[in-house]
């Protein structure tokens, strides 16, 4: 019995070393519960149109001897901001439909795949959000957050001062249906979204953009 454990232990560890998936970040080992820092960067592509870029992603590296299966699962850590999208693992690209995906694939000995991950935002807008990575690898799991930052180039400065068709409400703000976004004074995204509905939100003043017009509101 003694040695049927024992080979059973060392069957065990064999598959763990050769099935070692190493996950780096600008150069740096990614460990379980770290958070990664990711700046946006507006990337000029000459005629006057621009994107909000998102440079640096984290990969995945099969460091041992066999092919592993890769399975890796974003979670959003939010309930307002911009949509996730997501090409990396597979390669499709799509947003992520609801809070959650999995996306799988097998890496080869050698093999690596990139998270290309990236929320969904125009130069002007302003981004602030967190999503949640776990990785499956082999016999290993474990996870990690991105952290999207970035600071709008226009913010409310780029918007009219014409009414948007929104209005303040108690504890909040009510909005018509088509295209919105809610703003802090400062330029900061708060909340977006294209269905008629009220948000609830902190006092203060905010300004709210709803097709190409746009109003200060105050609630309270």
């Amino acid at each position: 019995m003694k040695k049927i454990f024992t080979l059973l232990f060392a069957a065990m560890a064999l598959f763990t070393a050769k099935a070692q998936v190493n996950v780096t970040f600008n150069g740096q080992t990614v460990n379980s519960g770290d958070v990664l820092e990711i700046q946006g960067n507006v990337l000029d592509l000459g005629g006057g149109l621009s994107i909000l870029d998102w440079t640096m992603e984290p990969t995945f590296t099969n460091a041992g001897s066999s092919a592993t299966n890769l399975s890796v699962t974003v979670t959003k850590d939010y309930t307002e901001g911009p949509e996730l999208y997501w090409c990396g693992i597979t390669g499709a690209c799509a947003n992520i439909p609801g809070k959650t995906e999995t996306r799988s694939t097998t890496l080869q000995p050698g093999g690596m795949a990139m998270l290309t991950l990236h929320p969904e935002a125009e130069p002007t807008e302003s981004v602030d959000c967190t999503a949640n990575v776990q990785v499956m690898a082999g016999l290993n799991v474990f996870s990690f957050k991105i952290h999207y930052l970035y600071k709008g180039t226009a913010g409310i400065d780029g918007l009219t001062a014409e009414t948007a068709g929104a209005k303040a409400v108690e504890g909040g703000i009510a909005l018509p249906a088509g295209q919105w976004a809610v703003y802090t004074v400062d330029g900061r995204l708060v909340a977006k979204g294209t269905a008629a509905t009220t948000k609830q939100l902190p006092r203060g003043i905010y300004v709210v953009k709803c097709g190409t017009q746009s109003q200060k509101l105050l609630v309270d």
